[in-house]
């Protein structure tokens, strides 16, 4: 799963080099269900995170609003929002390779916070060189 999600992260990365480079995929029982890239720069919609248009498509293939036992693999930490959405469909884990700054991403929900839900899925950071080369150097170009 990791080898096949880096190599598609990267091409995809140099496909759309003018889009935010995030990646997800989510895997069920081992196998792809579904993978989406950013959108937010492409269709100028600030919603269209990679984690939120995969859970969508995962949540029609399968016809159910929930992700039980589903693994999602995504570039960068998700954010507040995709973190809404995350625990809503009840995904079981959430794979990430690069950390998003300490106010930004699913990581910075407070105990007390998780706690109060029925859900809260197992995070796991395989921090990724690579991933991080791309972002940073995607947000310099960006920011000048």
């Amino acid at each position: 799963m990791i080898e096949l999600f880096l190599e598609k992260f990267l091409f995809l990365a140099k496909q759309y080099p003018n889009e935010i480079p995030s990646f997800s995929q989510i895997y069920q029982d081992g196998i792809l269900l579904e993978e989406k890239f950013n959108q937010v720069e492409i269709n100028s919609i600030t919603h269209l995170h990679s984690e939120i248009l995969c859970i969508e498509a995962a949540q029609k293939k399968i016809n159910s609003k929930f992700l039980n036992g589903c693994i999602l693999l995504t570039s960068i930490e998700p954010c507040i929002m995709c973190a809404g959405a995350i625990i809503q469909s009840r995904i079981t884990e959430v794979v990430y390779f690069l950390e998003a700054t300490k106010t930004e991403g699913i990581t910075s929900i407070s105990f007390e916070s998780i706690y109060s839900k029925n859900h809260f899925p197992k995070l796991t950071l395989l921090h990724s060189e690579e991933i991080e080369s791309i972002v940073k150097d995607f947000f310099k170009e960006r920011r000048g």
